[in-house]
């Protein structure tokens, strides 16, 4: 059985889409384990906000001092 190079294609997309959502559903960086960690309720609506500003990098890290 011979492939043509779309259905080739078709069938590394697919892969790496499916690898791609399994890295993505593992996960759990420090973001992760310090809104855990802050509220009492986890999974929840604040949690997962904290989880997206601190990826952002609006909370969770203090700012580093530059030497002037």
């Amino acid at each position: 059985m011979l492939l043509t190079e779309s259905q080739i294609k078709e069938i590394i997309v697919e892969e790496v889409n499916i690898l791609l959502e399994e890295i993505i559903y593992e996960k759990k960086d420090r973001c992760y384990h310090q809104a855990k960690r802050k509220y009492k309720v986890f999974p929840s609506a604040y949690a997962s906000g904290y989880i997206v500003r601190c990826r952002k990098g609006k909370v969770g890290r203090k700012k580093k001092l530059t030497k002037s």
